[in-house]
């Protein structure tokens, strides 16, 4: 049980790394554990039954806390991203906000079986116990193996408030900006945020921010997107039947990080997938 407690404080540990990246010491994070491992020896000591049902409410409510902060804050970082990057896929935490509820989920069942046995430490008849332990240990290794491959390939994206050294940047007019993206093929970088691309355009991030929002109603995001998938559709469309060129790699040539993303976004704004279109045209000629 100890253990059990141990890592329901790890989790919130994690979660706040994650939506905090470099905020706190790995010493202050760890404070989070001594409410969980005091009330267990505070146990131990007593042997009080009024211990762990009082630990247990604590811990689901200090569970919602967690969870209703990671959504705004996810929330928040998301709308944060799509404004200032053009690829998500290292850098998205929406997956984690998804477990954290499969989690509290989890962790509200546990919690039913311990306050419902009237003997914390008597045996159980049948294998019921047994299977219980058996699944919740199977499901936390799951989680933590998913979490730890997760960790190892997240970036995490720090908007800094650069402020433009020349004071007499560029005030591009739309048709110049959308003509020298397109005719620069600047979209094409995957690794493209909002400052370098007002960098290369030489003007102000502000401006270039203020005009893809305002005068576009588009996230940053969106806009690059819409620029590779019109690439993407005029390839497809003059793609011939003897091309080597598969959809994964003009989903790579024309800027995008993932192949399900493209896929999903091509569909999204076609009505169809790239290989249905692609079908289609060729069954035309």
């Amino acid at each position: 049980m100890l253990f059990d407690y141990v890592i329901v404080g790890g989790y919130i540990i994690f979660g706040i790394s994650l939506v905090l990246p470099n905020r706190y010491k790995l010493s202050q994070l760890m404070m989070f554990e001594i409410p969980f491992v005091g009330a267990m020896v505070l146990f131990a000591i007593t042997q009080s039954p009024k211990v762990l049902p009082a630990v247990q409410i604590f811990t689901l409510f200090i569970s919602v806390i967690l969870m209703v902060y990671l959504y705004k804050s996810i929330k928040k970082y998301t709308k944060m991203l799509e404004n200032n990057v053009s690829n998500l896929e290292y850098f998205d935490l929406r997956w984690s906000a998804i477990l954290i509820t499969l989690f509290f989920a989890y962790q509200l069942l546990w919690s039913g079986d311990s306050l419902s046995q009237q003997n914390w430490f008597a045996e159980q008849e049948g294998d019921y116990s047994l299977i219980f332990d058996s699944a919740y240990c199977l499901v936390s290794i799951a989680f933590v193996i998913y979490v730890m491959h997760k960790i190892i390939t997240q970036k995490v994206f720090v908007l800094r408030n650069q402020v433009d050294k020349d004071p007499y940047y560029k005030t591009l007019s739309a048709k110049d900006i959308e003509f020298i993206i397109r005719e620069m093929r600047y979209y094409r970088d995957s690794t493209l945020t909002l400052q370098k691309l007002a960098q290369l355009l030489g003007t102000n991030r502000q401006y270039l921010s203020n005009y893809i929002n305002q005068e576009r109603h588009m996230t940053f995001y969106e806009y690059i997107n819409e620029f590779r998938l019109e690439e993407a559709k005029v390839i497809l469309e003059s793609k011939n039947s003897e091309s080597q060129q598969s959809l994964e790699d003009i989903s790579v040539m024309v800027g995008f990080n993932s192949y399900s993303t493209f896929l999903r976004s091509f569909k999204s704004k076609y009505g169809k997938t790239p290989s249905k279109y692609l079908f289609e045209r060729s069954s035309c000629v």
